[in-house]
């Protein structure tokens, strides 16, 4: 891209600019390079399509900021769903997560140590005499039965966060 944003931080101030070639010196001059944090904003979710409507393959898709627009790509077809959770420690469980959210406050999200990401892919195409009777349980909140004819599989990971906030 021809411009990013940059998140500068100064005690409890937060500012966002859009670069397009170089920042000021004055807003550089009083930041150390802790301070400064080059940002992405990232969307992602998924669509009941993937090339044109109602060809019927789930897909996950992504939008990002990009110069001062927001661009939408295809990433994955076949992803049903998609949930993702962050790892919350309690006093006692150092940064060991003792419980997952999908929902998490300011203050759970500054704590997590971990995110938990679950997919639930299903084939691009029906399986002739194929009835899927299961059920999938992607992390704490989320359980779906889809049937039909698709063979699924559920996808889980979790990754730590070594950059948290608190």
């Amino acid at each position: 891209p021809n411009s990013f944003y940059l998140l500068l931080s100064s005690g409890q101030a937060v500012s966002f600019y859009h670069v397009e070639s170089k920042l000021p010196d004055e807003v550089i001059k009083p930041l150390n390079e802790e301070s400064m944090w080059l940002y992405h904003a990232k969307i992602f979710y998924v669509r009941n399509y993937s090339v044109v409507p109602g060809d019927g393959i789930p897909t996950l898709m992504m939008v990002l900021l990009q110069d001062k627009t927001m661009v939408e790509s295809a990433i994955v077809e076949g992803v049903e769903a998609f949930q993702v959770e962050f790892g919350i420690p309690d006093a006692h469980s150092g940064d060991v997560p003792v419980r997952f959210v999908s929902k998490p406050t300011k203050e759970q999200i500054s704590i997590a140590t971990v995110i938990r990401i679950h997919a639930l892919m299903r084939t691009r195409n029906p399986i002739r005499n194929y009835n899927d009777l299961k059920t999938y349980k992607l992390g704490a909140s989320l359980t779906l039965t889809p049937g039909g004819p698709f063979m699924r599989h559920l996808l889980t990971t979790t990754i730590k966060i070594r950059n948290r906030l608190g």
